[in-house]
């Protein structure tokens, strides 16, 4: 086989990577902050997905979020420390629902707490990835002052990811909050240069700014429609594209 037909198999086998960061609301909230019904209904949807390496990147706000201990007078690093902590539990949760859906998955954070989890490195996910595996990133990017959003753009652009996908509640980008601004306009299309310089509040400009010069295709859709995320990962997007 010639380099150039070897290369050419190679498009043709490669599975798709897919980057979900997963809002902490999808676990629960409230006094029920992981809620049995709504993390089987996650991992369903999650499960529905064929043909494509997965990557999950939770956030952890129906826990705590890091910003409310600021307000409360906590340092800011502490008070980020512990925001990633939150998206553990959530990690650990969801990698034993998946695993009853028959999913094999490995657990990376990148925060070090190598009792529960694997030090997160790239080039060990893209291995559990080309094994079939499911991979759950926890703890952010491991450093304090960073969003999850940014973690999951970072992952994305470390594994080569085809499409990144937000799932939070609502259904895309707006111009502004939909649930208190009813006058609010839904973007159905937006390039990076427009979602930076409209800088939507469901989107961090940062995250933004590093995918901008990226091919990934980043997809803000609402998590409890049953089926967005099978249709997103398949290239049709039921929210917002930016790319």
């Amino acid at each position: 086989m010639s380099p150039s037909e070897h290369k050419n198999t190679q498009k043709k086998t490669r599975r798709r990577i897919i980057v979900l960061k997963v809002s902490g609301e999808a676990f629960g909230g409230g006094e029920n902050p992981l809620d049995e019904k709504k993390i089987s209904y996650l991992t369903s949807e999650i499960a529905s997905v064929k043909g494509a390496s997965i990557v999950i990147v939770p956030g952890g706000g129906n826990i705590l979020r890091g910003e409310s201990l600021k307000n409360r007078g906590y340092d800011k690093a502490d008070s980020d420390y512990l925001g990633m902590l939150s998206t553990v539990y959530n990690s650990v949760c969801l990698k034993h629902a998946l695993a009853k859906k028959g999913l094999r998955c490995r657990l990376f954070s990148a925060l070090s707490i190598d009792k529960i989890t694997i030090p997160y490195n790239p080039e060990a996910a893209l291995t559990a990835l080309r094994a079939g595996e499911c991979v759950i990133v926890a703890g952010g990017t491991g450093n304090p002052f960073v969003t999850t959003d940014s973690a999951a753009a970072l992952r994305a652009l470390e594994l080569g990811a085809d499409i990144l996908i937000k799932a939070t509640k609502v259904n895309g980008v707006y111009s502004d909050d939909p649930i208190i601004n009813k006058k609010a306009v839904f973007f159905k299309t937006l390039s990076y240069e427009e979602a930076v310089r409209k800088n939507p509040r469901v989107c961090d400009r940062t995250a933004l700014t590093m995918l901008s010069n990226s091919n990934i295709k980043f997809m803000v859709l609402n998590i409890f429609k049953p089926g967005n995320i099978k249709k997103a990962a398949g290239g049709k997007c039921p929210g917002t594209l930016i790319s």
